[in-house]
């Protein structure tokens, strides 16, 4: 939806691409990405904003936008990924499709949405364009 791009965070996602890219030459044990891109229908559909993916991880799902059934059933996608990845230091689980670990030139990231998928350089061209093109939000001391 091209709406979403007022939501697209370069401001995030670009140095986070960067620290995976340097993880995987550095890190001993394998390495996982992963992105939210769930549209809650809420306002028509809201694209999912900072922080929440926290309800979804941890399937404390109180407030009224995550009571509708695609949100319930992604918290048990994302929930049983989190629970699987802490108990034996990968991600995968029956409720995913698989999900390889990011490396230099096979950028795995796992898609999670109505539908889950492993992506493969997923968005690195967009977010690195969005960052070199678009006007840098600038805040400004309130004082």
């Amino acid at each position: 939806d091209i709406n979403d791009l007022l939501y697209l965070d370069s401001g995030f996602r670009k140095p986070m691409l960067e620290y995976l890219d340097a993880r995987t030459r550095t890190a001993s044990a394998p390495t996982y990405a992963w992105m939210l891109t769930y549209d809650f229908p809420v306002y028509g559909g809201l694209p999912a904003w900072h922080g929440s993916n926290h309800a979804l991880t941890f399937n404390q799902c109180i407030a009224p936008v995550f009571h509708e059934p695609g949100s319930r059933r992604l918290a048990v996608l994302m929930s049983q990924s989190w629970a699987a990845f802490a108990h034996t230091g990968n991600p995968n689980n029956p409720e995913i499709p698989a999900w390889t670990p990011y490396t230099p030139g096979h950028e795995a990231t796992m898609i999670f949405d109505s539908e889950c998928a492993e992506k493969i350089d997923y968005d690195r061209a967009l977010i690195f364009a969005h960052d070199k093109y678009c006007p840098k939000l600038k805040l400004r001391p309130s004082f």
